[in-house]
């Protein structure tokens, strides 16, 4: 019986290749081995943490205050952002504030 050259060895068979015959290369693990790395892993999680908490501070902002009393619109609520970016900056006027972000 006749083998392809590509199917030269019984293991092979199983194994999916592109257009030209090739093998792709064994790549899909090196993701994972670099968060072996104690430091890639903190990094990885402690961003995903945070990230995951501004997610819902906003969503849960956005939930609040569009409710009565307080009624506020989409840019309304993206505002309050704003005035707690005043407060770390200790910005005396909120007013000089909304003009150098606006202008």
């Amino acid at each position: 019986m006749l083998l392809h050259s590509h199917d030269s060895h019984p293991a092979d068979r199983h194994i999916h290749r592109d257009i030209h015959g090739r093998k792709p290369p064994k790549t899909h693990h090196r993701p994972f081995a670099i968060c072996l790395n104690l430091s890639v892993l903190w990094v990885v999680v402690s961003s995903g943490a945070l990230i995951a908490l501004f997610v819902a501070v906003s969503y849960v902002l956005a939930q609040i205050f569009t409710l009565p009393p307080y009624l506020l619109d989409t840019s309304g609520v993206g505002y309050l952002s704003l005035v707690e970016a005043a407060r770390e900056q200790e910005w005396r006027n909120y007013d000089d504030f909304f003009d150098q972000m606006l202008n």
